[in-house]
């Protein structure tokens, strides 16, 4: 597999599963939701970068992201 698919289907699942525990209010792991959903976001946002531009913020700097 690809490091952008990985990385996109990582950052979809993230989200899917953060956003679901978030709207059932499935405590404790609910109040907490809000990073996992940045991380996802995160995540699907810089593999499109590097599909679009063969380069992003992850693949140049893993230390420094």
């Amino acid at each position: 597999m690809s490091r952008l698919l990985v990385q996109g289907l990582a950052g979809l699942a993230l989200i899917a599963v953060f956003w679901s525990v978030s709207w059932l209010h499935l405590d404790p792991v609910g109040r907490h939701s809000f990073f996992g959903l940045w991380l996802g976001y995160i995540l699907v946002v810089d593999a499109v970068v590097l599909w679009r531009r063969g380069e992003s913020l992850l693949t140049r700097n893993p230390a420094g992201f």
